[in-house]
């Protein structure tokens, strides 16, 4: 009967992934969870519909312009639909107050170490990635600049990236007050 109530009570792994896509810490409630499906309904039918237009759009050009203005126009607009959406999602979260990490004064501590911790794995995953991205894009260069720009890019995007990303989390926590 334990053995049931702890597999209720532990997330799986799409809510794990709805949390970090949205940047909700903490539990995942049922308010959360309906908010959630609401921004992210919306937020599929605007990319659907805009994304539809564009391929209509692009068809079009491709039709009387080519193969290179169509995929420009594509590659832009495709680009300029993510932000739009993006902006979009985060407006809606902060909204509904979905970020904010509420904790009480006694585990504010824990909440911040746990918070700066969050931030510098996002930078070390961030400095990884640029690190994968410079090599594969500047492969051409001499060994010496490339070394330069790998670790200009790596190091130093992710000592940058995670230091925003942990001051981020930080300020998302509110101490509640206790009733006690």
């Amino acid at each position: 009967m334990e053995m049931l109530i702890m597999k209720k009570n532990k997330e799986n792994w799409l809510d794990r992934y709805m949390k970090f896509w949205y940047g909700i810490s903490g539990p995942l409630d049922e308010y959360r969870q309906a908010k959630i499906d609401h921004i992210g309904n919306r937020a599929f039918f605007i990319a659907f519909l805009s994304l539809t237009t564009l391929f209509i759009i692009s068809s079009i050009l491709f039709a009387n312009f080519g193969a290179v203005v169509a995929y420009r126009v594509l590659l832009a607009e495709s680009f300029l639909i993510i932000i739009v959406i993006d902006f979009y999602v985060m407006r809606e979260t902060r909204k509904f107050k979905l970020t904010e990490n509420e904790v009480s004064a006694k585990d504010y501590p824990q909440a911040r170490k746990n918070a700066i911790k969050r931030g510098l794995l996002s930078g070390v995953l961030f400095g990884v990635l640029m690190f994968l991205f410079e090599f594969l894009t500047n492969i051409h260069m001499d060994s010496f600049e490339l070394w330069l720009n790998l670790l200009i890019a790596g190091v130093g995007g992710a000592l940058f990236f995670g230091a925003f990303a942990a001051a981020m989390y930080v300020s998302r926590i509110k101490v509640v007050k206790d009733d006690e």
